[in-house]
């Protein structure tokens, strides 16, 4: 009896850990589809944005009227749910993101977690399904951000890009506010390494900065909003497939590389989604030499981005975009878009670039209830002012701007 009760316990404890385990490890599961190679004929097709699948009584608890989210609101956020605090004693609080992240599959609801001043090592894995904001110490006006998380892995020991990322945001209707996310190990061409994988709905980013050094941000799908941030590379460091994603009054400090594309546009030709829209960005070197950097190049055939009301230094080259190898340029039938930016890399004879006569509108790509769910203290600004006038004109394809890819990428997969 006594050995059948000692059998049956060791049974209960290995199944428990294995649940656990594969509940943190899901991100490593993901599919092995090629990450970054040419979308083929028989991939499927995405036709319209999918809806978000939280209830509508989640939304209700999170929609405004039209001035931003009650809920996703920085003036007052809500009372923290869960307290994260490193070598806290409390056993109410946890001492890893994770681990509070962990603790909502016991809960439903709006949920709340704040996280204390310090530098977290360790990837994080999201998917709970009700409305959450993740937030750290406020900073000061103008001052640094208070809590770090940052981990170390490639895409290729993680043998997936998106598995390789620090932060997995899998839901919709998400907040985080005044976090760095790191990927240590971005730091050469060679290596694709993600800070951020974020698929989902109504996904807002305040005040947080992304690091790493090629495909920092992976826009995958959904929608998104990313406002105030910063977010640093070298090489494709925004890059997504069908997503629509705002990037409001972010920084983009360049890193050195050989040629630095700022963007890759996964969009499929018949895709309907999959738009990256930056509004009053900031664009500058962080090593990369003057006229060494792109604004993008097209990783889909129907790559779609647009660069409004920015300020582009002389880190830009006068071409403006890139193709996205020499054999294999992708560049037909493109939408690569500027309007009203300013500075010396909004200068130059345009290569692949289409006319735009007015700015794009938040609420056309972000969805026309916008402004139900942003941060209405970080929701975007349109300024209607005529186009530069700048000796911006647009050149039809050539040859001189032709990016090659890293061979070391070519096989790398999902």
């Amino acid at each position: 009896m006594l050995h059948s009760t000692w059998v049956a316990s060791l049974i209960i404890i290995h199944c428990t850990l294995l649940v656990s385990s594969n509940n943190i490890l899901l991100g490593r599961q993901l599919s092995t589809i090629q990450d970054k190679t040419p979308p083929t004929l028989n991939q499927p097709q995405s036709t319209t944005l999918q809806p978000s699948v939280v209830s509508p009584d989640s939304r209700s608890q999170v929609d405004g009227n039209g001035e931003g989210s009650p809920f996703f609101n920085s003036t007052k956020l809500p009372t923290p749910t869960i307290v994260v605090r490193q070598g806290t004693k409390d056993p109410a609080e946890f001492q890893t993101i994770q681990g509070a992240v962990n603790s909502l599959r016991s809960l439903t609801g709006p949920q709340v977690i704040y996280v204390h001043q310090g530098v977290y090592r360790e990837q994080v894995y999201i998917d709970y399904e009700a409305p959450l904001i993740i937030y750290g110490r406020k900073p000061r006006t103008g001052g640094k951000n208070f809590v770090t998380l940052v981990f170390t892995l490639s895409a290729k020991e993680a043998k997936s890009n998106q598995a390789s990322a620090t932060l997995n945001v899998l839901k919709d209707n998400f907040a985080l506010y005044y976090l760095d996310v790191i990927n240590e190990f971005g730091n050469t061409t060679d290596n694709q390494a993600l800070a951020l994988n974020a698929e989902g709905d109504r996904q807002g980013f305040y005040n947080c900065a992304f690091k790493s050094y090629q495909d920092t941000v992976r826009a995958y799908k959904g929608v998104q909003l990313f406002s105030r941030c910063e977010i640093s590379g070298a090489v494709d460091f925004i890059f997504g497939r069908s997503a629509n994603t705002w990037f409001e009054q972010i920084s983009i400090p360049i890193l050195k590389g050989s040629k630095e594309p700022i963007t890759a546009s996964g969009r499929r030709l018949n895709d309907t989604t999959g738009f990256f829209v930056f509004n009053n960005a900031t664009v500058y070197s962080a090593g990369a030499l003057a006229g060494s950097a792109y604004l993008g190049r097209p990783w889909g055939k129907g790559a779609t981005v647009t660069f409004q009301n920015s300020n582009l230094t002389d880190v830009i080259n006068p071409a403006g975009w890139l193709a996205w190898s020499p054999k294999d340029p992708r560049t037909e039938k493109v939408k690569f878009q500027e309007y009203g930016n300013f500075g010396p890399g909004a200068q130059g004879d345009r290569s692949y670039a289409t006319p735009l006569s007015a700015p794009h509108l938040p609420e056309n790509i972000l969805g026309s209830n916008y402004l139900n769910w942003v941060d209405y203290s970080y929701r975007p600004i349109i300024k209607r002012s005529q186009p530069s006038t700048t000796t911006l004109t647009i050149k039809a394809d050539t040859k001189s701007n032709l990016a090659k890819r890293p061979a070391k990428q070519a096989t790398l997969k999902q």
